[in-house]
């Protein structure tokens, strides 16, 4: 695993003064952009209630769509947590929407020193993808457009059940649909070693409710499944309550390990 810097040095997390001032990166959904009045007005909340965030343009935004292998992609929190970092935070907490969550998961699954992991609407799986004919034919494609020589080569692929054609590489269609995708957020909340925050629309048929992933991240007193009124979309707007309140209580349990780790010196 990485720290949440990178590299090797110390996970960032904590403070001096035992008061955590919290940096937040948040990822959009695919087709999005941090730009999008949705995603927009939910950091905005976050950052007039006094938190640093940076919300980077991902490779599965709107104007991008899938121009990067999905290990690439991540690569983009870490000069934003940079940013944070250079901004005056002590801890960092990595968020997302739909896809983002998946994201936000995914890099908490092989990065430490990370202070929570906030998901709404977390999304995307593909292992149910694969059983429509469609997408198992297009990964059938792309690995004969590999095995021929031709990942980097650019083509046509079914992104998803509703037949939405992505024009991408077979190195990076692979990434994301394969067999061996790191997407598959069941196999990635095992991994996590920060509390996860996971805000659901009661509306959102796309949510599953807590047996998928969310039960399989390991025990933390501060893990949260919130349900919420709303869609897909709209449980942006009804989960900054629950996001600001758990943002308080992760910045209370550092402080409280602050304080303890003090005393024991």
């Amino acid at each position: 695993m990485m720290t949440a810097s990178g590299n090797t040095g110390e996970p960032l997390s904590g403070s001096t003064s035992g008061i955590p001032k919290i940096g937040i990166v948040y990822m959009h959904g695919t087709g999005s952009s941090p730009e999008m009045q949705h995603d927009k007005e939910f950091y905005s909340s976050l950052r007039e209630a006094g938190y640093l965030v940076e919300a980077p343009e991902m490779c599965w935004s709107a104007r991008r769509m899938y121009d990067q292998p999905y290990s690439v992609c991540l690569k983009r929190l870490l000069p934003a947590i940079a940013k944070l970092k250079s901004s005056g935070a002590t801890a960092i907490v990595v968020a997302g929407h739909s896809f983002g969550g998946n994201a936000a998961i995914q890099f908490g699954a092989t990065h430490t020193g990370l202070l929570g992991i906030m998901v709404l609407a977390a999304a995307f799986d593909p292992r149910a993808l694969a059983r429509d004919w469609e997408v198992r034919a297009s990964i059938v494609k792309a690995r004969k457009l590999i095995d021929r020589g031709r990942g980097d080569a650019v083509d046509s692929f079914p992104f998803t059940t509703a037949k939405v054609q992505l024009r991408t590489k077979a190195t990076v269609y692979l990434s994301f649909n394969g067999p061996n995708s790191v997407a598959y957020m069941p196999a990635n909340t095992p991994r996590l070693t920060a509390p996860l925050l996971w805000i659901a629309g009661d509306r959102d048929f796309g949510q599953t409710g807590p047996g998928y992933a969310f039960n399989r991240a390991p025990a933390n007193p501060l893990n949260r499944y919130v349900m919420v009124s709303g869609d897909h979309v709209t449980v942006l707007r009804s989960g900054v309550t629950p996001a600001l309140a758990w943002l308080d209580e992760i910045s209370g349990s550092s402080r409280s390990s602050s304080k303890g780790e003090a005393s024991a010196h």
